[in-house]
């Protein structure tokens, strides 16, 4: 992840906005709900990193990213090479298995809790 953090400056905002969502663990459908906007709307400014200054306002305060940012419309084109390509992608899909080994830590954390108080309702039997 530190390669990201050095890179962060390098990468349009779409993909900023991404990888701060995927950081929060929203979906492109939450993320949309939460600004009152539609989810193609954030699949295309992830994609393309174009977004109006009011919506990236918006989204900047869901995620929780930084307010001060010149970046709204940068092109694609801001990899200052395809390694830096790779380089983020290798790193979104660590995001997403680590976001899914999260998920199941959490089901598994879950159903302990429930196996837990099923005992204790058991043994105060």
């Amino acid at each position: 992840m530190i390669y990201v953090r050095n890179l962060h400056s390098h990468m349009h905002i779409g993909l900023q906005i991404k990888l701060a969502r995927i950081a929060k663990g929203l979906t492109q459908q939450e993320l949309a709900e939460r600004i009152f906007k539609a989810r193609p709307l954030i699949s295309h400014i992830e994609q393309k990193g174009e977004v109006n200054e009011r919506t990236l306002a918006d989204i900047k305060k869901v995620l929780d990213m930084p307010v001060s940012s010149n970046t709204a419309n940068e092109p694609h084109e801001n990899y200052t090479t395809p390694l830096h390509h790779k380089l983020l992608q290798q790193d979104l899909d660590f995001l997403h298995r680590e976001i899914a080994w999260l998920k199941s830590e959490n089901e598994v954390m879950r159903q302990l809790v429930e196996t837990q108080k099923l005992l204790i309702v058991r043994l105060k039997k």
